[in-house]
């Protein structure tokens, strides 16, 4: 079944007019958020517009931020994004502290005993070379 509609270019704005307006505001707002992400997720669309390629003299081409994704770069805040995160990380350290401190005293003695024991006492290595070869 194929349906054709001819519409003129004054009936086709006002029917899109009327559609619009009965949305709310946050709903405009949603919808134009949506659309952003999606047109922004497609690679080439968001290298159009955020990449600016650098020319190299015939060389490798190199690509870096324009200004446009640089300043929205600065303007972002993840507060909110991170937040939730943030409070799992600390409730985790507020229940777990005892052995957080204990695993990491384990982990620093060790390493500081290797590292004094094997790397710094070369009489030590000196004599474990001299043994290995005598077998």
């Amino acid at each position: 079944m194929e349906l054709t509609l001819n519409v003129t270019d004054d009936k086709f704005k006002e029917i899109i007019n009327k559609q619009l307006e009965a949305f709310s505001e946050e709903e405009l707002k949603d919808i134009c958020r949506q659309g952003i992400l999606k047109l922004l997720s497609d690679p080439d669309t968001f290298k159009w517009l955020f990449v600016d390629k650098k020319s190299s003299y015939g060389y490798v081409d190199s690509f870096e931020a324009s200004e446009v994704l640089k300043t929205a770069a600065k303007t972002i805040n993840f507060d909110e994004t991170f937040k939730e995160i943030q409070e799992d990380i600390i409730d985790y350290i507020k229940t777990n502290y005892k052995d957080l401190l204990y695993n990491l005293a384990i982990e620093a003695f060790i390493n500081g005993f290797n590292r004094n024991f094997f790397y710094n006492n070369d009489t030590f290595l000196s004599e474990l070379k001299t043994r290995l070869s005598q077998h």
